[in-house]
């Protein structure tokens, strides 16, 4: 595939699925996903505003995206007015997980529950465990019926 063309006559042959042939580009990472890792990571380096930026990149994302992770951070104690770094934003900003779930292990580990606290940023940080095929969907509903057992909440039948 690679030489096809450049150095002698040749053919090239690309094989895509009809999906990949309507959209040859993906949509960047900056712009599908929450950009709060980003923020506090631009942040950490003393780049300036993160609107700036973020503006600066090649494909930026859009303003609103920008600020409202900045609100976000704001809200969760991480950032100042001033979009300044507070102690538990740099704490964040070294770990490699969510600002929000990240926050629930930092105050975890702060009132001892680290365990509980742990297993439930896993279990919010990955695929629901409650899906199930439809073939066993009777099954399944015991199953979590069995975990919850006088809980009434998802997340306390995942600790259980």
């Amino acid at each position: 595939r690679g030489r096809a063309g450049r150095v002698q006559e040749g053919l090239c042959v690309h094989l895509f699925t009809s999906d990949a042939e309507q959209s040859p580009f993906t949509v960047p990472e900056v712009r599908r996903v929450p950009l709060e890792q980003l923020v506090m990571r631009t942040k950490s380096l003393h780049m300036g505003a993160a609107a700036d930026v973020c503006a600066d990149l090649p494909e930026p994302p859009e303003r609103e995206a920008v600020e409202a992770s900045v609100r976000e951070l704001r809200s969760l104690g991480a950032l100042t007015p001033c979009e300044n770094l507070t102690d538990l934003g740099k704490l964040l900003a070294k770990l490699p997980i969510d600002a929000r779930l990240g926050k629930l292990i930092v105050l975890g580990l702060c009132f001892g529950a680290a365990d509980e606290t742990l297993t439930m940023a896993a279990t919010l940080a990955s695929r629901s465990p409650f899906l199930s095929p439809l073939e066993r969907r009777t099954e399944a509903d015991r199953s979590k019926k069995a975990f919850a057992e006088t809980n009434q909440s998802d997340h306390l039948a995942c600790l259980a």
